[in-house]
């Protein structure tokens, strides 16, 4: 994968990833995540910085929404989740988190079936212990 890519990746998973996290994630220099950084907004890669409100996020959601909680076994990683096939349509968010979990997605599908479709692509693309389902049944 190429450092774009990586820190495409990184971003999308917490867009407010300090570039010295990034340097430190990817091992590269601070200069080389900056010059990167300015070409993906300038080749229009990036294209906005933007905060979705509460409001606006009920807006666009639509059909069944979920949680999956992922506990990763000793060799799976969040970063194996970066380039499902076919699957980043259908998820809202990707968090590493610490606690029970290592890794918490927010799914946006047309159906539950489809959540099942992608509980399945997850536990193929990574090492994953055990992972749970919650629907989201009410958005105040």
């Amino acid at each position: 994968m190429d450092i774009d890519t990586e820190i495409l990746n990184l971003l999308k998973i917490n867009s407010r990833m300090s570039f010295t996290e990034i340097t430190l994630r990817l091992n590269i220099s601070r200069a080389t995540v900056k010059t990167k950084f300015d070409t993906l907004i300038e080749k229009n890669h990036i294209l906005k910085f933007t905060i979705v409100t509460k409001t606006e996020e009920q807006k666009i959601a639509w059909g069944d929404q979920a949680f999956l909680m992922i506990k990763f076994g000793k060799n799976g990683d969040i970063s194996d989740l970066n380039n499902l096939p076919n699957m980043q349509s259908k998820i809202f968010g990707m968090w590493g988190v610490s606690g029970a979990w290592d890794c918490i997605i927010l799914t946006l599908v047309p159906s539950f079936l489809a959540i099942a479709q992608l509980r399945r692509v997850v536990k193929a693309a990574s090492d994953i212990e055990r992972i749970e389902t919650s629907a989201v049944l009410d958005c105040h």
